[in-house]
């Protein structure tokens, strides 16, 4: 289904001009960016669940409960070749105290689904953290240092979204990730796996394990790597165990893309003779 039908018939359901059923998150983040649109991500006024048990019927797809913290669901949409994803969550109160609950200011935009006809360059974007100019300054940062407690696992996804968006970290959330970095190990082990997969799968990986390393963030997620640290090899090798095995990652990429990517850096050893 073309995503602005799919708007259109969201904030069909959800009654009318009142505003109720918004974009927000990522499909604000990369609509302004740009980027390709996947998944679609909604904040709905009330009951979600009860929206997206209506929204599935309406549209066809599959409804999959999610979260209880949120009353999230899930509809899945399925097309000739591909599926297409729905995330709905619940807000109460205003969408802008829901967005200041938000882990970083370029996920906590919003845009009403009534009248979005997909300009994102004329939408009336809801942005109280000020993430359209983060967004222009490809800058991450954290809307409040409260949001890294509420989920540990928003320290890791601080480097996925730097590592697949291309931004930079501000210095004060460098400093609260940095803070907060043990806190990780609370977080479910299939959580983590899920960004950590993300991390790797993004272009110059071996520079994204060297900002987890910085972070502190890659003792509690690789330990049995870092533990390499400071161990000499043989004769042979100018590397400690731990950094060989971060080069390695290095090497792994060129030699399955062919590409010495800028984000590898400085790496003579990779470069043709």
């Amino acid at each position: 289904m073309h995503f602005i039908e799919l708007v259109a018939r969201l904030a069909a359901l959800g009654g009318g001009p009142t505003p109720g059923v918004f974009l927000v998150g990522g499909t604000v983040r990369d609509g302004l960016l740009g980027r390709p649109l996947a998944d679609v991500d909604v904040a709905v006024a009330g009951d979600a669940r009860e929206f997206g048990q209506r929204a599935a019927a309406a549209l066809g797809g599959t409804y999959v409960p999610l979260g209880e913290r949120f009353g999230a669901c899930r509809i899945v949409l399925r097309g000739a070749a591909t599926s297409q994803h729905l995330d709905l969550v619940s807000y109460a109160g205003s969408i802008e105290s829901d967005l200041r609950r938000r882990d970083f200011t370029v996920n906590a935009m919003a845009v009403a689904a009534h009248g979005f006809d997909g300009d994102w360059a004329a939408a009336e974007v809801l942005d109280p953290t000020g993430g359209r100019a983060d967004l222009a300054s490809k800058t991450l940062r954290m809307v409040a240092p409260t949001v890294l407690d509420d989920d540990p696992l928003r320290l890791l996804r601080a480097v996925r979204f730097v590592a697949e968006l291309g931004f930079a970290l501000d210095g004060a959330t460098t400093t609260a990730v940095r803070d907060r970095a043990v806190t990780l190990a609370s977080v479910a082990p299939e959580r983590v796996r899920a960004e950590l997969c993300r991390v790797l799968a993004a272009e110059g990986a071996v520079a994204w394990i060297e900002l987890l390393d910085d972070l502190g963030l890659l003792d509690v997620l690789l330990p049995e790597l870092t533990a390499g640290r400071g161990v000499e090899q043989p004769k042979e090798h100018h590397w400690d165990v731990f950094t060989h095995q971060v080069e390695t990652v290095a090497t792994a990429e060129v030699l399955t893309t062919g590409v010495m990517s800028p984000r590898l850096g400085n790496r003579p050893y990779l470069l043709p003779a």
